[in-house]
């Protein structure tokens, strides 16, 4: 085999290397990590807030904190991906401080809950439905809720399933299921969409849950009396997408905000008076209006 020969045959080898890292490696490792449950880690509620323990439909249980409100209505808060009611302190802080009681929830395979979840929280409707159970024991009848990154993306794909929830606060949603990603439209060619494939198909392998039926699209329009303000990060380029999808699905009960020069969930932290304005407003012209 002459020079020029090994010199192609090496470049054609990291080529191909590089290709297989890219379009199968990579999204199968994106889908173990995925796969992966947190380290398990119980928190102490700050004060204010007690410590609640839960059970759900399949007996898992989950860890959360409570603090009754002033104005009869209560939020209910989730975090996102791999981390933990920690992760809410701050929202939580500007909601009671506007009179509402927050109820913050650990997801299956998160912080101090049980279970096993998985990133993109396909199992976790139920975790949602029994903290609304809880709160409506309590004899609170007024629930908004409001969810960061994974977190927003179960409450609307929760909001079809769980009416009493009648406002959501979606901040940092794009898809959690090949099926969402697919309802954008350019999303849909094969080479464009092969390595989301592979990914939710490695955490469908790796975790053994199945991915929800509905789409949080068909969630969000069959929730018919529910209210959606959908926050996105300007600088997240799925972010706006996903948000103005759900928006433009749902106009006359929906707004978006896409929060200038803001990364993902980052809106409280680099435009505060302009997001605690917007969620404060969107809640009480949807939960305290009719007090």
């Amino acid at each position: 085999m002459g020079k020029a020969a090994r010199i192609f045959r090496t470049l054609g080898i990291v080529l191909l290397s590089l290709i297989v890292a890219l379009y199968v490696l990579f999204p199968v490792t994106m889908g173990l990590i995925a796969s992966v449950r947190s380290a398990p880690k119980l928190e102490q509620p700050p004060e204010g807030f007690t410590a609640v323990a839960l059970k759900t439909l399949d007996d898992t249980s989950l860890a959360c904190w409570y603090a009754p409100g002033e104005n009869g209505a209560v939020i209910i808060l989730v975090h996102g991906a791999k981390s933990n009611l920690a992760s809410l302190t701050a929202h939580a802080n500007m909601l009671r401080e506007a009179g509402y009681g927050v109820f913050a929830l650990t997801l299956r395979g998160h912080g101090g809950s049980g279970g096993r979840g998985n990133a993109f929280g396909w199992q976790c409707g139920q975790d949602v439905a029994v903290a609304v159970d809880f709160l409506q024991a309590e004899g609170v009848t007024r629930i908004g809720a409001l969810g960061l990154s994974m977190g927003s993306e179960v409450l609307l794909g929760s909001a079809a399933d769980v009416p009493a929830i009648t406002a959501i606060v979606a901040d940092g949603a794009s898809q959690r299921s090949l099926a969402d990603y697919l309802t954008i439209p350019e999303n849909r060619s094969l080479w464009r969409s092969w390595t989301t494939r592979v990914m939710y198909a490695s955490v469908r392998l790796f975790s053994g849950q199945m991915p929800p039926a509905r789409t949080l699209l068909s969630s969000i329009t069959d929730a018919k009396d529910t209210k959606f303000l959908f926050i996105a990060a300007e600088t997240v380029e799925k972010e706006p997408l996903f948000g103005a999808l759900y928006h433009d699905a749902v106009p006359e009960r929906s707004a978006l905000w896409i929060v200038p020069g803001a990364g993902h969930t980052q809106g409280l932290a680099v435009a505060r008076e302009e997001y605690v304005s917007c969620v404060i407003t969107f809640f009480d012209e949807t939960l305290l209006a009719a007090k």
